[in-house]
């Protein structure tokens, strides 16, 4: 019987002579299709010992093992036509033949025997097993154990409590601005993945060329950006341009109207910012007004430019603003 296209598509799919990359959702038949190929790997001739399954989890890995020692065993103790239809669903039978059947018989038998049995492993096992292979190579002891993620990090937060009551309480002090309750955990294990970027120390002038920041930046500096001076004038102007103008216009002038900017602020770049720019801080310049409003792309051709222009400050003073944010935050690393 000619097989459906899905099932067509997993036998192309265990074919181990092929380089196959599967996609499929939770459920579909992947761990099958994984099984069928190390099968057929085995029904091949190669050894159990030279097969290698990573998987991401420890469950995975226990369930595709249960699922190919199932399978070998039920193979070992089938009736003969039973397992030719098995060998026939896994996309092998121009191949089967007595000496076929007879050696599917022994599969089971084979991975059983295996030193160490199949390597059906989590990656983080077998990338422990290359370390401890090469303990002097990869600098670390070879009765080294891996850490599950929970100990690692009650590890970590009795790291940080030494500290916080310690010499360097000022460093967690300096955490604690940014980094709170269990953001701070997941933080301090980003940080021991990359514990290699650490090792060296960075002077301030470092960091403020890698965030592309004048030396001795603030947050306040950012309205020095978006308000260079005749705002005050361009709003005015803004309001008598939009009596001419749809309502929704005519409500963005009298917003940045009812706004005191003789002294700008950082306040006052966040009270301007609905009007000037969208909610992700981007400038509004390029559609605004909008080019189907013909009567208010009219009323404000004559300003439409100075305003674009500060549109496009006020974006460019909270992209500082990011910038002197993660600055911040770097430098309370060091």
């Amino acid at each position: 019987m000619k097989p459906n296209d899905a099932t067509a598509r997993q036998i192309e799919a265990a074919d181990p002579t092929q380089s196959t990359w599967l996609s499929a959702n939770a459920g579909s038949g992947k761990t099958r299709v994984l099984t069928d190929r190390v099968a057929r790997l085995l029904l091949a001739g190669t050894r159990p010992e030279n097969v290698l399954c990573l998987t991401y989890t420890k469950a995975a890995a226990s369930e595709m093992q249960n699922r190919l020692f199932q399978r070998l065993g039920e193979w070992a103790m089938m009736p003969k036509a039973a397992l030719r239809d098995q060998l026939v669903e896994l996309g092998t039978e121009a191949l089967i033949d007595d000496d076929y059947l007879s050696n599917a018989r022994t599969l089971f038998a084979s991975a059983i025997e295996t030193p160490g049995g199949l390597k059906i492993q989590t990656i983080h096992s077998f990338c422990a097993g290359v370390l401890r292979r090469f303990p002097l190579e990869a600098e670390v002891s070879p009765q080294f154990k891996e850490m599950e993620d929970r100990a690692a990090q009650l590890l970590r937060e009795e790291v940080l409590n030494e500290m916080a009551e310690g010499e360097h309480a000022d460093v967690v002090a300096g955490l604690a601005r940014y980094y709170t309750g269990a953001e701070i955990g997941n933080f301090l294990g980003a940080i021991t993945g990359r514990k290699s970027a650490f090792r060296t120390e960075t002077d301030d002038s470092k960091l403020t060329k890698t965030f592309k920041l004048p030396n001795r930046a603030t947050r306040h500096d950012a309205a020095q950006i978006a308000f260079i001076g005749g705002e005050e004038s361009l709003v005015d102007d803004l309001v008598d341009a939009c009596k001419n103008a749809t309502k929704s216009y005519q409500t963005v002038a009298a917003k940045l109207k009812a706004i005191d900017l003789t002294s700008p602020n950082l306040d006052t770049l966040y009270a301007v910012s609905p009007m000037l720019l969208y909610a992700d801080k981007s400038s509004k310049s390029r559609n605004w007004p909008q080019s189907n409003h013909k009567s208010s792309v009219e009323a404000l051709a004559h300003i439409i430019d100075d305003v674009h222009a500060w549109m496009d400050r006020a974006a460019a003073a909270f992209d500082y603003l990011n910038s002197v944010g993660a600055y911040e935050k770097t430098k309370a690393l060091f």
